[in-house]
């Protein structure tokens, strides 16, 4: 788990979902990830949308879940 953000269960929809999306060949860029992960956490009430995760919370992610590659098309 990346910090007090996202439980360890809503990071793991949230690979779930990046996952489901790229075997559909719909792959993200980092950019992406972190505008889906900030959406995610703004529907559970833990973000308010005029503050957007960063870098630095996807570099936490990225450690965590090395399933999740970044790759370039």
């Amino acid at each position: 788990m990346t910090g007090a953000l996202l439980t360890q269960e809503e990071e793991v929809k949230l690979v779930k979902h990046i996952k489901y999306l790229a075997d559909l060949c719909h792959g993200f860029t980092i950019t992406e990830v972190f505008s889906k992960a900030t959406d995610y956490a703004i529907h559970l009430g833990k973000r308010t949308a005029d503050k957007s995760l960063s870098v630095k919370w996807f570099k936490g992610f990225d450690k965590c879940w090395p399933e999740i590659r970044v790759v370039k098309p």
